[in-house]
């Protein structure tokens, strides 16, 4: 049953790959140690966060804490093979795809699929996990357990981010159009989830209707306006970029692909976040200040919870368990060190790694027990 509280709250979960395993510990403090269970909340998920803020919807019906139990338990059980096909067939395929295309493929009218890896397995995986609880996730939107769900996908060829959102019907939220930004109401399904994260050349591109899309993460620059678009008054974030700048030493060398790639995916999942945060404070500070505020704005708190150990890094003692067909492939796009540690990590889903980034989410969270206390505060909670 939705509150009369005017505090809404929004958990907003940002992509990166498997690093996304760490807003995992993180909520598992909040939801299960502090019992900061917000009642109807707007989840709101990119990329692998998409997939997460999914799963939370769909079993909101058993409480949070349990869903964040779940799912934790989903994630820690995952092996590289879940996510894309490593065997030499299918690697050797993808990269012959992309060579296809700069040969011949300027005479083929149809062009092959240019992605460097097959996710059918990860497909697969979430469609037996969720294909009996399809009913429990539109159940607990309409019944407004679960205020509104929206999952963001870039669109190719507008190059828009566009937010798909189902909400509960007494919401009174609409359809929105900004700049480069647009919602649009929906029914979710697993296939919004698969092109929110269709990382651009190492996952496929994803078809909805007559467009394709990408990961949600491109090209986002906003990445907390979908929240106050859906009538969040508090947002909850988990970034994945460490809280303080990392001292690294330039490289002396030519880089990499891989670390090309690695820098790349840093600033299309780690950087908008911290650069959206300071705007939005910048904004609560003149409404909070201006002595009349004819056109009743708003302020909108928000908490960002983030890594004090660089994820990148956390990556390297793990990266041996990669398949051994997969990591020929990786150390030819460059060393597996320090310096390209930031690719691997996007791509390592295994165990090990995974619940190393669970437990860091877990302590970091644990160290901002008060701010997060604090934020819960005026927020209606599950009893």
């Amino acid at each position: 049953m939705l509150s009369k509280s005017k505090d809404v709250v929004a958990i907003l979960l940002t992509g990166g790959g498997a690093r996304s395993a760490y807003q995992l510990g993180v909520l598992k403090y909040v939801f299960k140690d502090l019992k900061c269970l917000p009642q109807s909340p707007i989840l709101l998920g990119t990329s692998a966060g998409a997939i997460n803020t999914f799963y939370l919807a769909m079993n909101a019906h058993k409480g949070l804490d349990h869903a964040i139990d779940e799912l934790t338990n989903f994630w820690q059980t995952l092996r590289v093979d879940d996510i894309y096909r490593t065997d030499p067939w299918h690697l050797v395929k993808g990269v012959g795809n992309f060579l296809f295309n700069f040969t011949l493929g300027r005479y083929m009218r149809q062009r092959h699929v240019e992605s460097l890896l097959d996710t059918v397995p990860l497909y697969l995986m979430l469609r037996k996990r969720i294909q009996e609880d399809y009913f429990h996730l539109h159940h607990n939107i309409e019944s407004g357990c679960v205020r509104a769900l929206g999952l963001s996908a870039m669109q190719y060829g507008s190059g828009k981010t566009i937010t798909f959102f189902q909400d509960w019907p007494g919401a009174n939220l609409q359809e929105w159009k900004r700049d480069r930004r647009e919602g649009i109401r929906t029914r979710i399904r697993l296939k919004h989830v698969l092109a929110s994260a269709a990382i651009p050349l190492i996952f496929p591109s994803v078809k909805l209707e007559n467009a394709y899309y990408g990961d949600g993460s491109v090209r986002m620059n906003a990445p907390l306006s979908a929240a106050i678009a859906l009538g969040a008054t508090k947002i909850f974030a988990v970034n994945l970029s460490r809280s303080s700048a990392i001292e690294s030493k330039p490289i002396s060398t030519y880089p990499s692909i891989s670390q090309i790639w690695g820098m790349m995916y840093n600033t299309v999942f780690l950087d908008t976040l911290n650069f959206d945060l300071r705007i939005l404070n910048r904004i609560n500070e003149l409404v909070e200040t201006h002595p009349n505020n004819p056109e009743k704005l708003r302020t909108v708190k928000a908490l960002v919870i983030k890594p004090t150990q660089d994820l990148g890094v956390l990556a390297l003692p793990f990266k041996k368990q990669i398949p051994k067909t997969l990591s020929f492939l990786i150390q030819g796009l460059g060393p597996t060190d320090r310096s390209s540690a930031d690719f691997l990590s996007y791509i390592l889903f295994t165990g090990n790694y995974l619940r190393a980034l669970i437990d860091q989410g877990y302590r970091d969270a644990k160290e901002k027990k008060e701010d997060i206390l604090k934020f819960f505060t005026s927020i209606p909670l599950e009893k």
